[in-house]
């Protein structure tokens, strides 16, 4: 299960917390929330547990496009880190 908390919006943007795991089927949803972000967007990972490998790519794309990630565990730093190995 996926929770997105809209945590603030302000001079800084919009800022997204997530909550437990990032799984392909939540994605299209989290896309529509960040889709509709009119300043800069922010997620907050803290609370993420876990990402599948649609979800990791989803915030790897996120990263590309200049959205900023805070306060991200060790696990999933290292999952948005590591090159997908066949």
């Amino acid at each position: 299960m996926l929770k997105i908390t809209q945590a603030s919006e302000g001079g800084d943007g919009l800022l997204l917390k997530l909550e437990g795991e990032l799984l392909e089927p939540w994605l299209a949803e989290l896309s529509s929330v960040c889709a509709r972000a009119t300043q800069s967007l922010r997620l907050d990972l803290s609370a993420l547990r876990y990402a599948d490998t649609a979800g990791v790519q989803f915030l790897r794309d996120c990263l590309n496009r200049g959205v900023a990630i805070s306060s991200c565990s060790g696990f999933m730093a290292e999952l948005l880190r590591r090159e997908d190995r066949p």
